[in-house]
């Protein structure tokens, strides 16, 4: 199972699912590491077909796999499937040195919703004229506010 339930850009290890961690029984963490030099193969938020075209371009798309030890999840972890699958993200996060995200899947939905992506060179995130702000920042609440009125 994909925990994160998707692929990010490789900068950090989003928000995990709960799915796997309710029944409370140990994991076998799998850490995948993609070695991209100039594209990721695992980054889908860009054009599939433009995605594909840059892998098969790329001369060598690596990836380490890292099988580490069971996880056995405490009495607190199996009574709170939220806080195990939040601390096998911390392990996922310490294997890679990456920083851990509070974003998943659904905020990736949103972006997706209001058109945001990613240029044909995967360098730049492009958007409509006003979906992202001065900063750089797009508002996901819009799209989820909008649905209540």
């Amino acid at each position: 199972m994909a925990p994160e339930g998707t692929c990010g850009d490789g900068r950090c290890v989003l928000r995990f699912r709960t799915g796997a961690f309710v029944p409370g029984v140990p994991v076998l963490p799998v850490v995948l590491s993609y070695n991209k030099r100039h594209h990721n193969p695992a980054w889908t938020i860009m054009n599939e077909g433009w995605h594909f075209v840059r892998m098969c371009c790329q001369f060598d798309n690596a990836v380490d796999v890292e099988v580490l030890p069971p996880y056995v999840p405490s009495e607190e972890e199996k009574a709170s499937p939220t806080l195990y699958a939040k601390n096998v993200q911390k392990l996922y996060a310490k294997t890679l040195s990456l920083p851990t995200v509070n974003q998943s899947q659904e905020e990736f939905s949103a972006l997706v919703k209001r058109r945001v992506g990613v240029s044909w060179d995967g360098r730049r995130v492009t958007a409509p004229e006003g979906v992202v702000d001065c900063n750089g920042f797009v508002d996901l609440n819009m799209s989820t506010s909008k649905k209540s009125h």
